[in-house]
């Protein structure tokens, strides 16, 4: 597996140097640097900051059902699954861009080994106990351990940061990529940015669809996503919308939103390539 032979090769006798020289093979970019390895084109991000006791709860991961007849509970996306794919090919070019100063639209394609250690991705299902096949699904990564400001009213200013969408994390990956050098950019270390503007930074202005689940304030954009499960299947929900892509249950909530359906568009195909299996 490609994951093994990142890893294996990670022992040095000679101290590595803070910014690697890239050098291209037949197969993609390779090099290695104190922060992070690249192995054809693929990302492995050797620093965190991160903690996984800041992921969802024992309880929260228990299907949970209120007095109401609503439930709620977090499941975490494995590294096989589809929409963990999508997370991590979706930032990889973006890194190749800023960090390595390489064009985006590489082949192979550039994306991220994981996500940085203590980084986890969960999926939070929530419905109605008399309609449970159809759960909304929101994807969110955990792990951050600064407190961003919360945009949901059942959060505390206490809270640790959930990033709720591919393009909310990559400045922070960049900034870890960097060793944690200077500001991070993100929307959350640095606060007072919308997301809508973050992204016209990343792609310099470009006219891109490169977060098309996020709105101006960074909520429900409802464009439909990638066909994933939490199993490692690839074939569960349809996830779409806020976070990074929301299935909208087609129960309560329908029935609330009375505006016009939207065309689904498979974000599986980025920048003309399909992710890594």
């Amino acid at each position: 597996m490609l994951s093994e032979v990142v890893d294996a090769n990670e022992v040095q006798d000679e101290p590595l140097p803070l910014v690697p020289l890239l050098q291209r093979g037949p197969t993609g970019w390779f090099g290695q640097g104190q922060n992070y390895r690249i192995v054809d084109n693929v990302i492995k991000i050797k620093v965190t900051d991160a903690s996984l006791d800041h992921g969802p709860s024992e309880l929260q991961r228990l299907r949970v059902m209120d007095d109401q007849g609503n439930f709620s509970q977090h499941v975490q996306v494995d590294r096989n699954d589809d929409l963990y794919t999508l997370w991590t090919s979706k930032i990889g070019p973006y890194l190749a861009d800023w960090v390595l100063g390489k064009g985006r639209n590489a082949s192979p394609l550039w994306t991220l080994l994981k996500f940085p250690e203590g980084y986890t991705l969960w999926l939070h299902k929530t419905g109605v106990n008399t309609d449970p096949a159809n759960p909304r699904i929101d994807a969110y990564l955990h792990g951050a351990p600064h407190l961003g400001p919360s945009t949901t009213a059942n959060r505390t200013t206490l809270a640790p940061t959930v990033f709720r969408s591919p393009m909310e994390f990559v400045e922070h990956a960049i900034w870890l990529m960097k060793g944690r050098q200077g500001q991070c950019l993100c929307k959350y270390c640095t606060p007072g940015q919308s997301q809508r503007a973050i992204n016209a930074r990343l792609n310099r202005g470009l006219e891109t669809d490169s977060d098309p689940e996020t709105d101006e304030d960074g909520v429900e954009g409802g464009v439909a996503g990638v066909v994933a499960s939490a199993s490692g299947t690839g074939t569960g929900y349809r996830v779409r919308g806020r976070g990074a892509f929301i299935r909208a249950s087609r129960g309560r909530r329908a029935r609330r939103d009375k505006s016009p359906p939207i065309m689904a568009k498979d974000y599986r195909v980025l920048d003309g390539g399909a992710g890594p299996a």
